[in-house]
């Protein structure tokens, strides 16, 4: 089962998505994330577990949340697009900090608000069961990519390209 933990994306880009999973766990935000992608799509999606104390943090420091103020439930700040969107932005800030390439970043996350081990999806081992968490968010799955859509490698690229430009002249300032 664990020999067959490489995927190749429609670029031709091979992938170990257990390496970029570890990489994006590393992250004090995420506890828990499971990479997906196949040869029928340029880019990567992933399914991220949330650590609900850090988010608040998170989102503080990203004044998403006013200080102060009572944070709405877990499942509700998992739904929200502009969280998504911080989560996203910064699991790619941190992937291009520890020098993964552009086609190992995600383009689309969907933030899971229960760990993995209440739908049975972890070995004893506490690894993903890769099979199975293909089957359940199977759906999931196909709903991120048609959020990408036909540009999202482009849209991608682009994202990139002017987060290390914005970040190499901040360092100038």
């Amino acid at each position: 089962d664990r020999k067959f933990n490489i995927l190749r994306l429609s670029t031709g880009h091979i992938i170990e998505p257990e390496r970029l999973e570890y990489v994006l766990c590393d992250c004090d935000l995420v506890p828990q994330v499971f990479i997906y992608g196949d040869r029928e799509h340029a880019s990567l999606v992933a399914i991220v577990v949330l650590d609900p104390e850090f988010l608040k943090d998170f989102l503080s420091k990203k004044k998403i949340l006013k200080e102060g103020s009572e944070p709405p439930h877990h499942q509700m700040l998992c739904i929200d697009t502009v969280v998504r969107s911080a989560v996203m932005n910064e699991l790619n800030s941190h992937g291009v900090e520890r020098n993964l390439s552009y086609y190992e970043l995600v383009s689309n996350v969907y933030l899971e608000p229960y760990e993995f081990d209440v739908y049975g999806l972890l070995t004893p081992t506490l690894k993903i069961k890769r099979y199975d968490a293909i089957r359940h968010y199977q759906v999931t799955i196909n709903r991120l990519y048609e959020e990408i859509g036909s540009d999202g490698n482009q849209s991608q690229m682009a994202n990139i390209t002017n987060w290390k430009m914005n970040k190499s002249t901040a360092k100038k300032f």
